[in-house]
């Protein structure tokens, strides 16, 4: 009997895997509009919350003090948002997408431009 027990209990254990939980994959592309003027456009593949951060700053992150959330916005596919920036300044830019069910957050690579 407890021999039965165990295999039915290790059968079911087995069969509870854990969901896994899908990561995002995100884009960023860049588009010059004029001195001071761009077109930030992003693309994801799974549907999470997603945005920019714009920033002085290499390297930041969603919540960090001297960067800026932009857009944000739900779904998958492509999003995007013009802004106008300061002039003769380097700017860093990051699309961004939530890990569905998580707070983990994920980058595209960061690009930067100087204004004029």
């Amino acid at each position: 009997m407890k021999t039965k027990l165990l295999f039915l209990a290790l059968v079911i254990l087995m069969g509870c895997k854990k969901e896994s939980v899908s990561t995002p994959t995100i884009t960023l592309d860049v588009t010059y509009l004029s001195n001071q003027d761009f077109l930030l456009k992003g693309n994801v593949n799974e549907k999470c919350f997603r945005g920019f951060i714009i920033s002085g700053t290499a390297g930041a992150k969603y919540n960090d003090a001297e960067a800026a959330t932009l857009g944000y916005d739900t779904g998958s596919g492509a999003f995007s948002m013009a802004i106008g920036l300061s002039r003769n300044t380097v700017y860093y830019f990051k699309a961004w997408g939530i890990v569905d069910g998580t707070n983990e957050y994920v980058y595209s690579e960061e690009q930067s431009f100087k204004t004029w």
